[in-house]
């Protein structure tokens, strides 16, 4: 069963390139962590700084069975593809994280003698 992904956009001109990229980013993570339900992505540019640019917020909250993992990413890149991919980055981390919390990715270790 793979993840459903759910792509917004804020003050930023929605593009079928980025919502493609989304899913496909969405659907590597689905593989690595098959418990995830559900990708919710908003993809925003909040403020338009005469000196620094665009500044391209991405948010994105991966549903897992007891609860949410949330990332929250500014990132300073003019384009917002490499913003999207720095925040799955983030997210697979925190994913690695939250599995070895669950003991869902143990490492066993082998015992002399045995």
């Amino acid at each position: 069963m793979s993840a459903s992904v759910d792509v917004s956009f804020r003050v930023l001109a929605p593009t079928d390139a980025m919502r493609t990229l989304c899913e496909q980013q969405a659907e590597r993570l689905g593989r690595h962590f098959p418990d995830v339900q559900r990708f919710e992505v908003v993809i925003s540019v909040p403020h338009h700084h005469q000196e620094h640019g665009h500044q391209v917020t991405v948010r994105i909250e991966a549903h897992v069975p007891g609860g949410n993992n949330v990332v929250n990413t500014h990132e300073s890149h003019e384009q917002a593809e490499a913003a999207v991919r720095e925040s799955f980055k983030t997210l697979h981390r925190q994913l690695e994280t939250w599995r070895d919390k669950r003991g869902l990715n143990v490492k066993r270790h082998s015992q002399p003698g045995l």
